[in-house]
């Protein structure tokens, strides 16, 4: 993790607005261009948690204070307009018709089909479905990405999850299923015809898709069925954090059931799966009455 820190930091320089800049590669998608969103959520990432996993060690002291600093001069996301014609300031978000832009080169060359602009929601956890200027800004991107469905790795599922839009989940997972699961064995192909090259990047997809749709807890809030589509059931155990695993029963896109088998001594923050109906938590085998009967969201 700190080798990771250093790498970034190694070629990142603080320009004269103060914050930290670089020409790099935005994944594959665009070469060389300023400020990829994918470096700017690496940073904002992974600098707090290796202070985080410093400090316990009583280490690092020196870099921790050099993190700190960075954290503080990270940019803000580049935004842009719908065409990605020009790059936006954050204030733009005020008018509701600006999306997060791959880098703060929104007209450069595009190599590849990722919707990078999507990683700060997945896999980075920066962005989350609790409402919000960011959340409506990550809405607003996701429904007008420049790539819909396209090659096996498709990530719109995952991204409809993490988001809280049931609807697309429902739409895109018989969509990338349709569109690419190809062979017998059931592994997808690169394009949609048999022959080009077999992949496991659209089962992986859908599989992380249902976890996300049905638990999440990236944040560190345990969110039951946060995006799971109306009218399926389900009945199933997701892991989550602290070596634990939450079971859930769905029925016609309603959670009814919700069990967690706790792997350690914790204290969980749960949204509410009932929205306004009371809930009490019980402790098995007793049934001892571990959280009194409550209506609070989490």
């Amino acid at each position: 993790m700190k080798d990771s820190a250093t790498f970034l930091l190694a070629y990142q320089k603080a320009g004269s607005d103060g914050k930290l800049h670089a020409v790099a590669n935005a994944h594959e998608t665009q070469w060389a261009v300023q400020d990829p969103t994918t470096d700017l959520a690496a940073d904002s990432a992974l600098f707090p948690v290796v202070i985080q996993a410093a400090q316990p060690l009583g280490t690092d002291s020196a870099f921790v204070g050099q993190l700190n600093t960075a954290i503080g001069q990270i940019p803000p996301w580049a935004r842009t307009d719908y065409g990605r014609t020009q790059v936006l300031a954050p204030s733009a978000d005020a008018s509701n018709n600006d999306i997060i832009a791959y880098s703060y080169q929104p007209t450069a060359q595009i190599r590849n089909s990722e919707n990078l602009d999507l990683e700060p929601v997945w896999p980075y956890n920066l962005i989350t479905d609790d409402p919000g200027a960011l959340h409506d800004l990550a809405v607003r991107t996701y429904n007008h990405r420049a790539v819909t469905g396209g090659n096996d790795w498709s990530m719109d599922a995952i991204d409809a999850a993490r988001l809280g839009l049931s609807g697309e989940v429902a739409a895109r997972l018989p969509s990338i299923t349709q569109g690419h699961q190809v062979y017998i064995n059931g592994l997808a192909d690169l394009g949609n015809t048999v022959g080009t090259e077999a992949y496991i990047e659209q089962a992986s997809g859908v599989a992380t898709a249902l976890n996300e749709a049905l638990v999440q807890d990236y944040d560190g809030l345990l969110r039951i069925a946060p995006a799971w589509p109306a009218g399926w059931d389900a009945s199933g155990t997701v892991s989550v954090q602290g070596n634990t695993k939450v079971d859930v029963q769905v029925q016609g896109g309603t959670p009814v059931t919700m069990a967690i088998q706790a792997g350690s001594s914790q204290t969980m923050r749960v949204r509410n799966p009932w929205p306004g109906r009371s809930v009490e938590v019980v402790g098995g085998p007793s049934n001892a009455v571990v959280v009194a009967p409550t209506t609070a969201a989490p």
